[in-house]
């Protein structure tokens, strides 16, 4: 699929370069992968286990959440606080249950926060641009 939206030169996520916008599949899928591959890896762990899921869940809304927003004609900043808002929930929870958040739900913050990252600043670099090109052409 990724492949399919780089060989579309109209492919383009906000105000983002063609090439800058791969990196938002490309984040979001190794976050995925990440959180799903933990949960089954702490499948005997039902605290770990059940946050972890929910966890690849979120961090794969990306798409979802992406035309919810557009469809209601928000910002498209309001993509990343609608997320920040189910990981505040996330932690809320953990708050109330467990007295303070566990590791899983900060462990999903922080993949979100480094994709954030990944999305502002190195997708705009020539070096994502060889790789990004080498990966999908």
């Amino acid at each position: 699929m990724m492949r399919v939206a780089f060989a579309l030169p109209g492919f383009a996520i906000g105000e983002n370069s063609h090439i800058a916008s791969m990196m938002f599949p490309t984040t979001d899928l190794i976050n995925f992968s990440i959180a799903f591959v933990l949960g089954l890896v702490h499948r005997a762990n039902g605290k770990a286990h059940k946050r972890l899921m929910l966890l690849a869940g979120i961090l794969i809304l990306d798409p979802a959440v992406a035309r919810l927003i557009e469809t209601v004609g928000a910002p498209f900043p309001f993509i990343p606080i609608m997320e920040l808002g189910l990981f505040g929930l996330l932690i809320g929870y953990d708050m109330v249950r467990l007295k303070r958040p566990h590791w899983a739900s900060l462990l999903g913050l922080g993949l979100f926060f480094a994709a954030m990252i990944a999305k502002l600043s190195i997708a705009n670099t020539p070096i994502w641009s060889e790789f990004a090109t080498l990966l999908f052409a």
